[in-house]
């Protein structure tokens, strides 16, 4: 990993791979997603044996497998209608958003979100997720959080950071 010069801030596109269309975890989804990115570190060489799945003009590996079941992504999925003005009021990331984009663009970026798509996309990466990993569950977006019927790591509003499958 490296500081990715520039910073790769707002809603972007992000395009599947060769590989990507067929990895069981982008099934049914479009070639091309937009997608909210926040970061300024990126992955500048995968892992021996990773398969770069998706990549971006500025950032090469946007999502990649290692092995069967074990999948990465740089951009987020978690997005909620209140996520960038959530974001916003951490100071080190209004500050990187503004660096990157300009004065006033929080409220730019947290008018422009798709938050419809976004959810879809989360939801059909979800399905696929468990169908990929060999398990069944169900889950409904409700209120500010995507519940799941399974036991989950920190799931909130701020996402998951991983699930344990039991």
């Amino acid at each position: 990993m490296t500081l990715q010069r520039p910073p790769e801030i707002g809603v972007l596109p992000v395009d599947l791979t060769t590989e990507g269309r067929v990895d069981p975890i982008f099934a049914g989804m479009a070639d091309r997603q937009h997608a909210l990115q926040w970061h300024s570190v990126a992955v500048t060489e995968p892992p021996d044996g990773a398969v770069v799945l998706a990549s971006s003009p500025v950032c090469r590996v946007q999502a990649m497998r290692v092995g069967p079941r074990a999948w990465s992504m740089q951009y987020h999925v978690e997005v909620e209608p209140d996520t960038v003005r959530n974001w916003g009021e951490i100071p080190a990331y209004r500050n990187a958003l503004e660096s990157t984009l300009g004065p006033g663009s929080l409220d730019a970026l947290a008018d422009d979100l798709h938050i419809n798509d976004f959810v879809a996309d989360a939801e059909q990466l979800y399905r696929n997720f468990m169908a990929a990993a060999g398990t069944t569950a169900y889950f409904k977006y409700v209120g500010s959080w995507l519940c799941k019927s399974i036991r989950a790591v920190q799931c909130n509003s701020v996402g998951f950071d991983f699930i344990r499958i039991e």
